[in-house]
């Protein structure tokens, strides 16, 4: 019994001895999806080393469609493990002297690789020999986000790794490529949105022409890449754009008077600038050409001629050359003149002229 228990030890310890040389020879590893939708790659050797890349909007909220790319470069012989996908999402290939981890979808990837043995990856901080610093490259993509390409995992918080045996999370922070343009157009006084003119189009870049009231991204527009950005419209006859107001990342900016609003300016196109992440609030300013009533008529010399304004904006003035008076404001003005002959009396408001 005795020598029968001695052979069986020798058997298992042959059978042991044997797994382990073939695991070495094949570098076979195994792979598992952490509950956190996570995964991990882990290499068979002693004090295994996280690394744990997470990938964040600038909120703080995770970016569920984010593709990750992680290289590592050991700096010794390199002898790898096998892999396989999971679910689709994750995959390794060698190339040149290291090994290339991808992850498409989930926010988070995690490897686990061990301080010597059979991989030729280590994430020892404790011998150099095995992990130097720059050894491991990082690039990120997600549709709406700037990329990340090539970068150094050590320039990202907290920059070092742990202590063998720890985890490492490098949180990872993208910045949105693309910013959003909304807003409407108004027919002042009143900030109204009769039509005409809320149908007028209003241009992206001298294109992709919208009619719609309110306007802009998710209203005719998709998102906006970040940076400079012209828009334009134009007014129906009887009509003049005088102008508009652009808040960046707020809609508290569209208050009169608008001669003294910073955020105002004269014209019907105008170049701004989207904010990577954040959104342009946008008020085009319509206004009905000023008239003159009645067009014409005739008074005797002495008489008073009594004419009234309607439409434009922000009041009127009146410029009588000859008459008594020869200027005046209001909706209402009252000239007489001396001599006979035809005369001409302008209203002015907002710098239109009837």
């Amino acid at each position: 019994m005795v020598k029968g228990t001695a052979e069986m030890r020798m058997n298992l310890k042959v059978k042991i001895a044997f797994f382990a040389s073939l695991l070495a020879l094949t570098g076979l590893g195994f792979l598992f999806l952490a509950p956190t939708r996570a995964f991990a790659a882990h290499f068979f050797g002693s004090s295994p080393a996280y690394v744990r890349v997470v990938v964040q909007d600038p909120g703080g909220s995770r970016i569920g469609n984010a593709s990750i790319n992680l290289w590592i470069a050991p700096v010794t012989s390199p002898r790898f493990c096998s892999y396989a996908g999971q679910n689709g999402n994750f995959g390794a290939s060698h190339q040149g002297s290291g090994v290339y981890f991808f992850m498409n979808g989930p926010s988070e990837l995690q490897i686990c690789c061990n301080a010597g043995g059979v991989a030729g990856v280590s994430l020892n901080n404790n011998s150099p020999t095995f992990y130097e610093s720059n050894a491991m490259r990082l690039s990120i993509s997600a549709p709406g986000f700037q990329s990340i390409n090539n970068a150094n995992l050590d320039s990202f918080s907290p920059g070092t790794l742990a202590t063998n045996g720890a985890t490492t999370t490098y949180t990872v922070t993208l910045t949105p490529s693309t910013g959003s343009i909304q807003g409407f157009k108004v027919l002042m006084p009143g900030f109204s949105t009769p039509n005409p003119p809320s149908a007028q189009p209003v241009l992206l870049d001298g294109g992709s022409s919208i009619t719609n009231n309110p306007f802009g991204t998710g209203l005719g527009w998709g998102a906006v890449s970040a940076g400079n950005h012209t828009v334009s419209t134009s007014a129906p006859a009887g009509y003049v754009v005088i102008g508009s107001t652009v808040c960046t990342n707020t809609t508290t900016c569209h208050t009169e008077p608008l001669s003294s609003n910073p955020a105002f300016a004269s014209g019907s196109s105008r170049v701004v600038n989207v904010p990577a992440g954040g959104g342009l609030d946008w008020r085009w300013y319509f206004v009905r050409l000023p008239t003159c009533s009645p067009a014409s008529q005739n008074v005797t010399t002495g008489s008073n001629a009594s004419l009234t304004a309607s439409f434009g904006y922000n009041g009127y003035s009146w410029s009588a050359s000859g008459g008594t008076p020869s200027s005046g404001s209001g909706g209402s003005f009252n000239v007489s003149y001396a001599t006979t002959g035809a005369k001409t009396i302008t209203v002015t408001s907002w710098g239109l002229s009837a």
